[in-house]
């Protein structure tokens, strides 16, 4: 009898393991470059459900939304993220080329009609210039410490000093440097001590920065359009901003929740501007309950 049982209790985990294999199998991923114009736009797909677009931030690349990633497909969503010019694995050609036409070539590719949007700062800036140029193709956005195109960067005073040493630092070909004055302002928050957040997330964040100057040193990122008419975007809208992060933003953040009526703005508290990665669990919860209301 004890081998008999053994022997089905063998059986049981044998099978058990095969289908969550086929379950793990079964699961959409795809890596690719899009050629678009003389550019070769790294992405990454994955998951079956409502397909979601993630665009990453300024100097970042698509590894910043691991956490989202693993998350939204769980929970039914098909992701879809991607390196802008200048940025991770895409390969710059020569051409001029909108952020709005790549996310427009890889809704075409999969043949989505209507798509959520998650931008991260110059990401959400992408995002809702899309949102502009076409209003019908877009769901839900969710803008992450929203930049503005137009804006007069900084009106905040230690984030000013930060820039200007940031690009002495550019200027120098000082890399190190040119990343550890980004981090000040945008990960560690610009009046923040850098011991605030936890050491592995400064230098995963340090990581991706440092790869970014290292391969696109002197590239030129998308463009976005001249239209500004932010009023006209009737879509569903999230904005989340961190408390600690830049005035500028959280000015911004302001901005758009008057002149987007569609709008909710929800400020994280302890968090500044990568908040994403700061504060994975919170930011995925707030997501999700934006995405199925």
């Amino acid at each position: 009898m004890p081998k008999l049982i053994l022997f089905i209790c063998i059986n049981l985990i044998t099978i058990s393991t095969s289908y969550c294999q086929a379950e793990k199998s079964n699961i959409f991923k795809e890596k690719d470059f899009l050629t678009i114009k003389d550019h070769k736009i790294y992405y990454e797909v994955t998951g079956n459900g409502e397909p979601i677009l993630l665009i990453h931030g300024g100097y970042l690349s698509l590894d910043i939304w691991k956490e989202q990633i693993k998350f939204l497909n769980k929970n039914g969503f098909k992701t879809i993220v991607f390196d802008d010019l200048g940025h991770g694995k895409t390969i710059n050609g020569k051409e001029p080329l909108f952020g709005y036409q790549i996310i427009d070539e890889l809704t075409k590719k999969y043949k989505i009609e209507k798509i959520n949007i998650i931008g991260l700062s110059w990401g959400s800036m992408l995002a809702l210039d899309f949102a502009l140029i076409h209003p019908d193709n877009i769901d839900k956005l969710i803008l992450i410490s929203p930049g503005r195109n137009g804006w007069q960067y900084f009106q905040d005073a230690k984030a000013e000093d930060n820039y200007k040493k940031r690009q002495l630092a550019k200027n120098l070909g000082d890399k190190k440097a040119f990343v550890e004055y980004f981090q000040k302002n945008w990960t560690d928050g610009p009046n923040q001590n850098s011991n605030r957040i936890p050491k592995t997330i400064r230098e995963k964040i340090e990581n991706i920065l440092l790869k970014t100057v290292e391969n696109h040193w002197n590239e030129d990122w998308s463009t976005l359009s001249t239209e500004t008419k932010w009023s006209s975007i009737k879509a569903e809208t999230l904005l989340l901003t961190g408390d600690l992060d830049a005035i500028d933003i959280l000015q911004i953040a302001k901005l758009y929740s008057i002149e987007l009526k569609n709008s909710k703005w929800i400020e994280i508290k302890n968090s500044a501007h990568n908040i994403n990665i700061e504060k994975p669990k919170k930011v995925n919860r707030i997501i999700l309950k934006f995405l199925l209301n």
